[in-house]
């Protein structure tokens, strides 16, 4: 057994994800957001390494010659970059060493996060233990991480686009636990078969394991960690007392909105409250204006008055419906290599119109890229304002719970809505979701590799994905309509 610091991670996540981890061989393919991600954690860390002169990279050797080439240039007191050490059956490889006039190093770990999280902590201290148990004295530890407040203007400032924050005092903290810890996720690793997972020990402690974990396939369809917005500790002590199913949860412990959700589970029937739907109805003025972002976003800022994981708009739709029923449909996506924010702004304050309402899902997040772009664009500052202040968010007859269906399963996303109000769904389509949406159209558009007719397949999918976005709207809007006119007749 080989331990390294990511499988590390893994068992203070769940022992049962470890051990298979360890003994299985994965066959499971990475979706595109897993590996755009892999992929842009590997640019932050180059970009890193150019922050520190004069240092040795060892990133290009394979294990075996790694760990080599490490021991030979411990001594040589230089910047060590990819540095990997072996001690018994640990393993760490760390981003950065820089050594200090003692003779000792400093850990710098590189994450392309925006803050220091937890398992940092976790991560350097068992670096820091596998260095020191191998005759490397750490002296201080720190996590490189990413400054989402710096906004690029002309060429990258990388003293500026990164944060040094020192977490000494954290690893040391933690670090008393790693060889208990160690011992333990050995004796896992030893186990003749994949171990039971005791929710008091691992599901609820500080290294909490996932509630979709397939470590959790046991709990039924309607289990309590499906509750809308359940505070997880609350879950957690429903879970002790045995008690799985929303259905069986006390009515003292929930609000209004979740009793509405425990009902429907167990009447099976859709919640309506039609006076509060027909009162929605009623405020909006046609003509209707359908609309939906797609936008991406990336670690390093590409476009000057951007910044780190700021989000970029890159296409819209747009159904327009007409107090006679007429629709028409119009779209915007930006195909080349340039900052699209100027461009869909423009072509949103042409057929947007001056009257109307415009109907979005999750009015904060449109409402905070048309904002963006007034403060990026001044001159368009009247259109926007008058955009914003005609937007109506389809978002909350659902997150008042004045229509519910238990297929919904305490989701409110239009991914869920749309077939509970419809019956119509996302099935069938190549693209799905609108992180596939963002990452197909960034490496489509940014990253070499697409050959043209690619590229257009990406963009064709692009543009019925996000139609849909809004024809969906259309349809669930029609349905209220509906249940309206029943309640009249």
């Amino acid at each position: 057994m080989l331990l390294t610091k990511s499988k590390f991670l893994t068992g203070l996540k769940c022992p049962r994800c470890f051990w298979k981890v360890m003994h299985e061989k994965t066959t499971d393919e990475i979706s595109v957001q897993e590996e755009q991600n892999i992929k842009q954690g590997i640019q932050v860390g180059e970009l890193a390494k150019k922050l520190f002169k004069n240092g040795i990279d060892l990133s290009n050797s394979d294990f075996k010659s790694n760990i080599k080439a490490t021991q030979d240039c411990l001594f040589l007191n230089y910047v060590l970059f990819e540095a990997g050490i072996q001690v018994d059956n640990l393993y760490a490889r760390m981003d950065i060493l820089i050594p200090n006039a003692d003779e000792s190093y400093n850990i710098v770990e590189v994450k392309s996060s925006t803050s220091v999280k937890d398992e940092h902590i976790f991560d350097v201290a068992f670096q820091k233990y596998v260095c020191e148990k191998s005759g490397v004295n750490i002296n201080r530890c720190y996590i490189l991480h990413i400054n989402n407040s710096y906004i690029k203007q002309g060429e990258l400032k990388l003293e500026q686009l990164f944060i040094k924050e020192d977490i000494t005092d954290q690893v040391e903290e933690f670090y008393p636990n790693v060889p208990a810890l160690i011992e333990e996720l050995i004796n896992i690793y030893n186990l003749p078969e994949v171990p039971e997972v005791n929710a008091n020990r691992y599901l609820f402690n500080e290294y909490p394991c996932e509630f979709d974990s397939d470590c959790w396939s046991f709990l039924p369809k309607y289990n309590v960690s499906k509750i809308y917005r359940i505070n997880k500790s609350k879950v957690a002590g429903l879970f002790r007392d045995n008690i799985f199913e929303i259905k069986n949860v006390p009515n003292d412990i929930l609000n209004d909105k979740q009793i509405i959700q425990k009902e429907s589970i167990i009447n099976n029937k859709v919640y309506i409250n039609r006076k509060k739907i027909r009162d929605f109805i009623s405020e909006l003025k046609y003509p209707l204006y359908y609309l939906d972002f797609e936008t991406f976003s990336e670690a390093i800022p590409r476009f000057d008055e951007s910044k780190s994981y700021m989000q970029v708009p890159f296409q819209y739709s747009l159904h327009v419906q007409y107090k006679d029923g007429r629709l028409e449909h119009y779209e915007f996506l930006h195909k080349n290599k340039t900052d699209p924010r100027k461009s869909i702004l423009i072509s949103m304050v042409e057929v947007l119109g001056d009257e109307g309402s415009i109907i979005v899902f999750n009015q904060s997040f449109e409402k905070s890229r048309l904002k963006e772009l007034s403060r990026l664009y001044s001159q368009y500052d009247y259109y926007v304002n008058s955009i914003l202040e005609r937007i109506v968010d389809l978002l909350v007859p659902f997150s008042n719970f004045n229509y519910y269906n238990p297929v919904q399963n305490g989701s409110c996303s239009i991914k869920k809505v749309l077939p509970a109000v419809t019956g119509k769904s996302y099935e069938g389509m190549e693209i799905a979701n609108g992180g596939d949406a963002s990452t197909l159209y960034f490496k489509a558009t940014f990253e070499d590799g697409f050959s043209v007719k690619e590229k257009e397949e990406v963009y064709s999918n692009l543009l019925k994905y996000c139609k849909l976005d809004t024809e969906g709207m259309v349809w669930i809007i029609d349905e209220l309509k509906k249940l309206v006119v029943n309640q009249e007749k």
